[in-house]
């Protein structure tokens, strides 16, 4: 039992900070991604260039859905119907307005 608590307390830890630092660590990892990915486009490098990019583009998305899921704030419509969640906020972020 020591066992199983010694190895949960790290994964608790290392899951918290990703919950808090995961989305901008993975945004500037995506941005990175884009700069050595137009670095290898300019050297010629067509394939690994589409690669790279790839993964930036990956990287975005999991920043960007930490991001929500961590502040739960579904700001578009379409969002908020694909996750089953109440719109909050003012309606220029996509949110229909109510009759008065």
């Amino acid at each position: 039992m020591t066992a199983v608590a010694q190895a949960i307390g790290p994964l608790l830890f290392a899951a918290l900070i990703v919950w808090y630092l995961g989305g901008p660590l993975l945004r500037l990892a995506a941005v990175s991604c884009f700069v050595c990915s137009a670095g290898l486009l300019a050297l010629g490098d067509v394939t690994s260039s589409a690669g790279v990019a790839g993964c930036g583009l990956l990287c975005w998305a999991g920043g960007q859905l930490l991001y929500r899921a961590r502040r739960g704030r579904w700001r578009t419509a379409r969002a908020a119907r694909l996750l089953g969640r109440e719109i909050s906020g003012s309606s220029h972020y996509g949110a229909a307005r109510r009759p008065a």
